[in-house]
C-alpha cells in the first residue's frame, strides 16, 4: 500500500462547535526518520500496522510495534523515531475539537497513553479507518458525522485503555502498595506524598509516575478521593458541622474543602447532605 494523506478544511461552524480532523492518513517512515516538535494545537492518535519505533511526548519515548497504537497531546513537545533496521508505517489521524480540552483532563489526564496491541476488527481501529476514510470528501455536510465518530474513537481509545490499565494493575509492586497505605493511614493527618514517596523508596517524581501508572490516578487524586468518600460518609450519616468534618476528613481549611467537594461532586457539601441525607434518617 502506497502512502496516502488528507488534509481537512473545517468549517468556522465545526471549529466552534464539533470534533474535526486536520491530516490524517498512512505512512511508511524511512529507516533514518527522526522528525521533532515543540507545539501543536491538536491531538493525534497513531496506529502501527506493520515495523516498529519510537514516539516521544514530553521527555518520555514509548517504543512501539506492529498492532500497537498511542495516542497523545500534540501540545506537548513530541517526536517520531523508526527504528533502522525495521522502520514502521502507520495509520494515523491528527484531530481537535471546541471541548477537547476538558475531555482530555477528565479522560485521559496524562498526556499520552499506550494501548497495547490490538486485533484487526478491534472497535477503536475500525472507526479511525472509517473517520479517516471520511476525509476523503472534504464536505462540510458530513462534518456532524464526523464529529460523532471522532467521539466515539475517543471514548473506545479510553475505554481501551481502561482495560490495559486494569492488566497492568493486577499484581501491584510492594513499594507502591507500601506508599498507598501510607495514604489510607494517615488521610486525616495532612498526609504528605513526599512522605508516601519515603514509605514506598522511591523519589517523589517517580513515585508519582508509577503510581499513575498502577493506580490510575496520581497520589494526589487518590488522597483526595479517599478524603472526599470519608467527607460524605459524615455528611449522610452524622450531623457534623461542616467545618468540623472538614478538618477531620484531612483538609487544611473549609475553603480548600469546598473546592474539592465542588469539584468532585458538582455541587456543595450542604446541598449534598441535604438531597441525600433524608435517605438516610438516623435512629
Amino acid at each position: 500500500m502506497t502512502d496516502i494523506e488528507y488534509v481537512y478544511s473545517p468549517s468556522g461552524f465545526a471549529r466552534s462547535n464539533l470534533f474535526y480532523p486536520l491530516i490524517g492518513g498512512i505512512q511508511q517512515l524511512s529507516s533514518t526518520f527522526l522528525f521533532e516538535r515543540e507545539h501543536y494545537p491538536a491531538y493525534e492518535i497513531i496506529y502501527i500496522l506493520s515495523g516498529k519505533g519510537s514516539v516521544c511526548c514530553g521527555k518520555e519515548w514509548t517504543h512501539l510495534e506492529a498492532g500497537e497504537g498511542f495516542i497523545h497531546n500534540m501540545q506537548h513537545d513530541h517526536a517520531y523515531r523508526s527504528d533502522p533496521s525495521d522502520p514502521y508505517k502507520m495509520m494515523y489521524l491528527v484531530f481537535q475539537g471546541s471541548d477537547m480540552e476538558r475531555l482530555w483532563q477528565n479522560w485521559f489526564k496524562h498526556p499520552y497513553m499506550k494501548l497495547s496491541r490490538a486485533s484487526s476488527d478491534e472497535p477503536y481501529l475500525n472507526t479511525l479507518r472509517t473517520a479517516i476514510d471520511a476525509m476523503i470528501t472534504n464536505d462540510s455536510n458530513i462534518e456532524q458525522t464526523i464529529s460523532i465518530l471522532l467521539y466515539q474513537l475517543m471514548l473506545q481509545v479510553f475505554i481501551r485503555g481502561q482495560s490495559d490499565s486494569k492488566d497492568r494493575s493486577l499484581v501491584k509492586p510492594a513499594s507502591l502498595e507500601r506508599g498507598r497505605s501510607y495514604l489510607e493511614q494517615y488521610y486525616s493527618n495532612e498526609a504528605d506524598i513526599h512522605r508516601a514517596a519515603d514509605s514506598a523508596g522511591l523519589s517523589y517524581y517517580h513515585f508519582i509516575r508509577q503510581f499513575k501508572r498502577y493506580y490510575l490516578m496520581t497520589p494526589k487524586e487518590y488522597l483526595t478521593n479517599i478524603r472526599i468518600g470519608h467527607a460524605k460518609q459524615l455528611l449522610l450519616y452524622s450531623d457534623m458541622p461542616i467545618t468540623v468534618l472538614a478538618e477531620q476528613s484531612g483538609f487544611g481549611s473549609y475553603n480548600s474543602f469546598l473546592t474539592m467537594f465542588l469539584q468532585n461532586e458538582g455541587v456543595s457539601p450542604s446541598y449534598y447532605r441535604k438531597m441525600w441525607q433524608r435517605h438516610h434518617p438516623s435512629s
